[in-house]
C-alpha cells in the first residue's frame, strides 16, 4: 500500500511539473503576434521553385537560379542559393509598412566575394528604390563579410544607413536581426541576439517614401548583390521587434516563438504548420 501511495503521489508531483512547465512554454510560444509578420519562409516545402509565405499575407517567394537546391537548414530544410542569378523574390509586397521594419534570418555563407543581401524592399515613385536594404556589405572593400543597413531618406534618396565592421566567418550558421524605426529613429542590427559595437546608429526621423514593390532575399533588382550560402526561416515584421523577440525567435525557432490561428482551426503552433 505505502509503495502504491509513493507511485501515485511521485505521478501527481511529475504531472504538476509538466503541467506547469507546460504553462511556461505556452507564455513564451503567445510572446509574439503573428499578425505583425508580413512574410514567414520557413523552408519546409523541401523541394520545387516557391517558398509558401505563413504569415497569411500572400508574399510567396518565387525561387531564381538554376543551382538553387533543397538543402539541410538550421531547422528542417534550408535553401542553398549559389551567388550570381540566384534569388528569392515575391511578386508584390503586401504588408509592408513605412514606420517599423524588422527582418531576421539564418544564414550561412559560403564565401564574401560578392555582397550578400539578406533583405531588399524595392519601391517606385523615387530616385533611389531601396525602400529598405540589408546586407552583408563592407564600406572598406575585400571580402563583403560586415552589415549594411538602411532605409531611403525623407527625400527619397538613399541617406539613412550605415556599415559595420567585419563580422563573420565562412560556413557557420549565424542568426542575424535588422531593426530599423522611423519614428524613433534608429537602426539596430543583431548577430546571434547582441548588437555588435558597431551595430546601431540614429536616424532621421520620417516616414520612406516611395511604394513598395517587391521583397527580394538573396539578391536584388540590381543584379549584383548575391548570397553563396544556404538560408533558413526568413521572416519580416512591421513592428520594431524587441531585443527578447529576436532572442525569442533565435533560441525557439519561428515554429515556437508564434502562437497562430489558421484558416478555420484553434491557435496552433507552427511546428504543426510545418508537418502538414
Amino acid at each position: 500500500m505505502k509503495r502504491i501511495l509513493y507511485l501515485r503521489g511521485l505521478y501527481l508531483i511529475t504531472f504538476l511539473i509538466s503541467f506547469l512547465v507546460g504553462l511556461v512554454f505556452v507564455e513564451n510560444v503567445k510572446a509574439l503576434d503573428p499578425k505583425t509578420a508580413f512574410l514567414i519562409w520557413t523552408f519546409e516545402e523541401g523541394s520545387g521553385d516557391k517558398v509558401k509565405d505563413l504569415s497569411g499575407n500572400g508574399n510567396d517567394g518565387i525561387i531564381k537560379g538554376n543551382s538553387a537546391k533543397w538543402v539541410k537548414g538550421k531547422f528542417g530544410n534550408g535553401l542553398f542559393l549559389a551567388g550570381a542569378n540566384h534569388s528569392i523574390n515575391t511578386e508584390e509586397a503586401k504588408g509592408v509598412s513605412r514606420t517599423y521594419f524588422s527582418e531576421c534570418l539564418w544564414v550561412n555563407l559560403a564565401n564574401f566575394s560578392t555582397e550578400a543581401q539578406f533583405g531588399y524592399i524595392n519601391c517606385k515613385g523615387q530616385s533611389n528604390p531601396r525602400f529598405f536594404y540589408f546586407s552583408s556589405w563592407s564600406s572598406a572593400g575585400g571580402d563583403h563579410n560586415c552589415i549594411h543597413a538602411g532605409v531611403l531618406n525623407l527625400a527619397g534618396a538613399w541617406g539613412r544607413g550605415f556599415a559595420t565592421g567585419r563580422l563573420f566567418s565562412k560556413d557557420t550558421w549565424y542568426f542575424l536581426a535588422c531593426v530599423i524605426d522611423t519614428k524613433q529613429g534608429f537602426i539596430k542590427t543583431y548577430v546571434d541576439g547582441k548588437i555588435p559595437a558597431d551595430g546601431q546608429t540614429k536616424i532621421d526621423v520620417g516616414d520612406v517614401p516611395g511604394e513598395p514593390v517587391n521583397i527580394w532575399v538573396g539578391g536584388t533588382p540590381e543584379n549584383y548583390q548575391w548570397i553563396n550560402g544556404t538560408i533558413d526561416e526568413v521572416a519580416f515584421f512591421n513592428v520594431a521587434l524587441s531585443e527578447d523577440d529576436i532572442n525569442s525567435i533565435m533560441k525557439n525557432g519561428l515554429s515556437r516563438a508564434f502562437a497562430v490561428r489558421a484558416q478555420g482551426k484553434l491557435p496552433i503552433t507552427w511546428a504543426t504548420i510545418k508537418s502538414e
